[in-house]
């Protein structure tokens, strides 16, 4: 037998294990899916969506805990920071009527004290800092200057705790706390517009500021710029005096009539993009 006829003869049998192969993969591979599991029924998945909702909710009651108890901490830190401030004006304001100037120094130091380190909320802490400024001014000219200055001193820092008390009894315990006595708005001003920032950080420019019937608000404006600003709402003869840079001020609106009126910054040039709208009454 030749190469060729061995060679022929070769062919055919390679050609019968090729099938015989075959033939067994595939009897073997239908073995071998029929004996594959089924796919796994599907999770029922509701009792730990229900679990992490109750999460969920409980993270939120003592996130308005915690908010409340911080509330009520600022407002209790800033009524005795007051109160502070307010006793030692007294006693400051009888020793030096009655020409006792020595002893007033103790508490001149105690009431520069109270309003330096107090934790003031940033409504306070801007009406505070005249006070500060001005006790501070009145020390200097006790110590170092001429007694005929000391009446003007005193009576600028008369005026300055005023202006401070008043907001503290107007303007802050009103509409701070676990029970406030009136809706609160927190605003940044700034050139391009005033903007209510949300608890999720989201920030809405030229906000409509809607206060319900028969009830007052209190809009509370920073500064955020390095602008000089304030806001007025003519339609109710009310505006907050000029504010710089990283200060607040205040403002109480109502009770008014229902209505529609413009709040803006009347500062030259600034009211085309600083100006809203405070809605009293309506739907709220």
């Amino acid at each position: 037998m030749d190469a060729a006829d061995e060679k022929a003869l070769r062919l055919p049998a390679a050609l019968t294990g090729v099938f015989v192969v075959g033939l067994l993969l595939g009897v073997g591979g239908g073995a071998l899916l029929a004996r594959a599991p089924a796919s796994p029924p599907p999770v029922d998945t509701s009792a730990l969506e229900t679990e992490v909702a109750a999460l969920n909710a409980t993270v939120a009651a003592l996130k308005t805990q915690l908010a409340k108890a911080q509330s009520e901490a600022e407002v209790a830190a800033n009524q005795a920071g007051a109160t502070e401030v307010a006793t030692r004006f007294g006693e400051l304001e009888g020793l030096l009527a009655g020409g006792r100037k020595t002893e007033a120094f103790v508490p001149l130091k105690a009431l520069i004290t109270a309003a330096q380190h107090t934790p003031w909320a940033p409504l306070l802490n801007t009406s505070v800092r005249p006070v500060r400024e001005n006790a501070t001014q009145l020390l200097e000219i006790m110590m170092f200057g001429n007694d005929s200055d000391v009446g003007g001193a005193l009576e600028r820092l008369k005026a300055a705790h005023a202006g401070f008390d008043e907001d503290m009894r107007v303007l802050f315990l009103p509409f701070h706390g676990a029970s406030p006595a009136g809706v609160r708005v927190v605003l940044l001003a700034n050139m391009t517009g005033f903007f209510q920032v949300e608890a999720e950080g989201r920030a809405t420019r030229s906000p409509t500021l809607r206060v319900p019937p028969g009830a007052k608000m209190l809009i509370e404006v920073t500064n955020s710029d390095a602008l000089i600003h304030n806001l007025v709402i003519r339609d109710l003869f009310l505006g907050t005096r000029l504010f710089g840079p990283g200060e607040t001020v205040g403002l109480v609106v109502g009770p008014a009539s229902a209505g529609d009126y413009r709040y803006f910054c009347d500062v030259p040039g600034h009211e085309a993009t600083m100006n809203g709208h405070v809605v009293v009454g309506g739907a709220l």
